[in-house]
């Protein structure tokens, strides 16, 4: 797991998510990354996110997610506009329907994916997987170079939220690095090599793994 108060990460094995039952799937989901480096991700995401006004409005606790398409320049050059658009619009769609269901505070798009939160870790974990699931049955039949491949983020924390509602700081850098971590970014332990995905993942920080299981989640 990432550790927000910075200190050393440890390369844990990573379980298959295979159940059905979210709240089960959600004590698999994980993260590890270095305290100090940092994605192309989480610079863009930094920039979207600095607090550019002399002062946030108020601030407050709440579980952040963070979702990248992953590989659509590349899809563009191959495919064209067109095709990428469509297919973020059907991210959108997915997107939409299953943070409703778990009460989504905000939403801002990224670009190439979305900033979201919501009131607990727990509503947080099973958007995304929600959200995976939906993904997992648009790819169906569909090639694999074309299909929609995602990353996710997850973090709780204090959020900064301006007079626009816009949602702003630390929390939000951090959510983005553990959406972008990369293999290199990983420590070794003596529980051996994990089995590292560069895409369909979900890496939840420290904080949202402990506070699942202090809910018995």
């Amino acid at each position: 797991p990432v550790s927000s108060d910075g200190s050393p990460p440890k390369r844990t094995r990573q379980r298959p998510m295979g159940s059905s039952d979210y709240l089960e799937r959600a004590k698999q989901v994980q993260a590890v990354m270095s305290k100090t480096s940092r994605g192309d991700s989480a610079s863009m995401v930094e920039e979207l996110t600095a607090d550019k006004t002399p002062g946030a409005t108020r601030s407050a606790i709440e579980a952040l997610v963070f979702i990248d398409m992953v590989g659509s320049t590349s899809l563009v050059s191959k495919y064209g506009d067109d095709y990428v658009l469509e297919m973020k619009e059907q991210l959108k769609k997915v997107v939409t329907t299953e943070t409703k269901r778990e009460k989504v505070l905000f939403t801002k798009g990224t670009g190439d994916g979305f900033m979201l939160t919501f009131p607990e870790a727990e509503n947080a974990v099973k958007a995304s997987l929600g959200i995976m699931k939906g993904i997992g049955k648009l790819n169906k039949g569909v090639p694999e170079p074309r299909q929609i491949k995602l990353r996710f983020g997850v973090h709780l924390g204090q959020i900064n939220i301006d007079s626009g509602g816009d949602r702003l700081g630390n929390a939000a850098n951090f959510t983005a690095r553990i959406e972008g971590v990369k293999p290199d970014q990983l420590q070794h332990s003596d529980q051996g090599e994990m089995d590292f995905p560069l895409t369909d993942r979900i890496f939840a920080s420290e904080t949202v793994v402990q506070e699942l299981q202090d809910g018995g989640k």
